[in-house]
């Protein structure tokens, strides 16, 4: 019997079976195109972000940076709050696996809601502290949006649970994934894999990719094995993606559990409108103009 992997869905992948507009303009041109129509509804906003941005540099350069590739691993102790958020989750995050695995209830990826997440005061301090704001909005160009936090467990055995084929995130025309690993994660349980954005940009002209989830043989039709990095670390390792540029996949857990908290920043011109538990959240108090920025979401106006 086949597996999932083998009865992946490859039809229409390419811009050949598509609209003239998909056959004949990229996918990173359409997206950018898409960008421009939403920021065109409402342009002052992305100016008043940019210049905030700008100044935010002047006055202070962050410590660490992204990337131009889209790919980096970050130094988690040198990021504000680091320290508390992460031993709070590295317990609580074994507290609800064991709580699951003891009253043998269905498996699920997300362990907690946003909201959930949030709630705790030193995770939402570290998510919109002024240096990692910094960090992303020196990459983006612009002064972030915060948009959503999850906490997955990838489990030993469930290899094809959650995102297990290379794919592009549709937030943005460009995002910020951050990894934090609250488990040691080496290539048997499960690392995020990732196609760095000039080699992903290659593959989309090279190919017509549509957006499609896509397996390794498609892919490794086009590009090298090497082109891949291997998102290996212990706990504590934090690591920074453009989800929308940078083919990736996570999950493929085989030989043991991973276990990582994301949290996810774009434009304030962003696709999707899934950021209205921003509206719930505590307001944290003496706001950087980046993080009172960092609250204000074009999807929930």
């Amino acid at each position: 019997m086949k597996n999932r992997y083998e009865l992946i869905n490859e039809e229409a992948l390419y811009a050949k079976n598509q609209n003239i507009l998909k056959r004949y303009i990229p996918l990173d041109i359409r997206r950018a195109l898409k960008k421009l129509l939403i920021i065109m509804k409402d342009p002052k906003p992305f100016f008043i972000r940019k210049l905030a941005n700008i100044k935010s540099l002047r006055l202070q350069k962050p410590k660490q940076s992204i990337s131009e590739n889209g790919v980096s691993e970050l130094y988690g102790k040198n990021l504000p709050h680091f320290e508390k958020f992460f031993s709070y989750w590295l317990e609580k995050s074994n507290e609800l696996i064991n709580n699951k695995k003891l009253n043998d209830t269905k498996y699920s990826k997300t362990l907690l809601s946003a909201n959930e997440i949030l709630m705790h005061k030193p995770t939402l301090k570290f998510a919109l502290s002024h240096e990692l704001l910094s960090i992303i909005g020196e990459y983006l160009g612009t002064a972030p949006s915060f948009h959503s936090a999850s906490l997955w467990w990838g489990k030993a055995g469930e290899a094809s649970a959650g995102s297990p084929f290379f794919h592009l995130d549709s937030l943005d025309s460009s995002c910020i994934r951050l990894y934090v690993y609250l488990s040691d994660v080496d290539e048997g349980n499960g690392p995020f894999c990732v196609i760095p954005k000039n080699e992903s940009l290659r593959f989309i002209r090279k190919t017509g990719y549509i957006g499609n989830a896509l397996s390794d043989k498609t892919i490794f039709k086009y590009l090298s094995l090497s082109s891949v990095r291997k998102l290996t670390g212990n706990a504590g390792s934090v690591f920074a993606v453009d989800a929308s540029r940078s083919l990736h996949y996570g999950s493929r857990c085989i030989e043991g559990d991973r276990v990582v908290l994301i949290f996810s920043y774009s434009s304030y011109h962003n696709d999707e409108s899934t950021a209205s538990f921003l509206e719930c959240l505590p307001r944290l108090n003496n706001l950087t103009t980046l993080q009172e920025m960092a609250y204000d979401h074009i999807s929930i106006k």
